[in-house]
């Protein structure tokens, strides 16, 4: 199990693609919480982890909130300890509401794709430079199909790992 005594957090771990990061991450060994806006879908997916014999914890998450990201951080380190690997997976995409043109569900979309990367990843980084390191990624977006907060998303993703590894943060 190359995930064995490493815990990590998984935006958007309750649908898509974050459901798969978080049941393989739990089936390599890693104690898994499912940070999801959809806190019956996170609850389902800790479920199955449990059945498997896998250690999870489901949180009701909105990405794009400071003190949400800042609380997820917290029971994430009271229940398990530490945070290893924070996998920025959160995004409206999928389930992108093509009828709301306005500029407010806009900005909805660029909070939830862009700022929710460095959200989670400015509550997430002082726990991993206090442990003496760890790893964060986002996923990458489907390039055919692209909008342009998921563009931005994957353009800004380089960044956080080099300045996180640059500030002994992260290894």
């Amino acid at each position: 199990m190359r995930l064995q005594d490493r815990v990590a957090i998984v935006t958007g771990g309750g649908q898509g693609i974050g459901r798969e990061y978080s049941l393989r991450f739990a089936a390599e060994g890693a104690s898994v919480t499912i940070a999801d806006i959809r806190a019956e879908e996170a609850k389902e997916v800790e479920s199955e982890i449990e059945a498997a014999g896998g250690s999870a914890l489901a949180i009701n998450a909105d990405v794009a909130d400071e003190a949400g990201a800042e609380r997820m951080v917290a029971e994430t380190v009271e229940r398990f300890g530490r945070v290893d690997i924070l996998v920025n997976n959160a995004a409206i995409y999928y389930d992108l509401e093509l009828g709301d043109a306005s500029i407010d569900y806009l900005r909805r979309v660029l909070d939830v794709n862009l700022v929710g990367i460095l959200v989670c990843g400015r509550a997430v980084f002082p726990q991993m430079k206090a442990q003496g390191g760890a790893r964060s990624s986002t996923s990458p977006p489907s390039p055919p199909t692209c909008s342009t907060s998921r563009r931005g998303r994957w353009r800004t993703s380089p960044t956080t790992p080099t300045d996180c590894r640059n500030r002994g943060w992260c290894t």
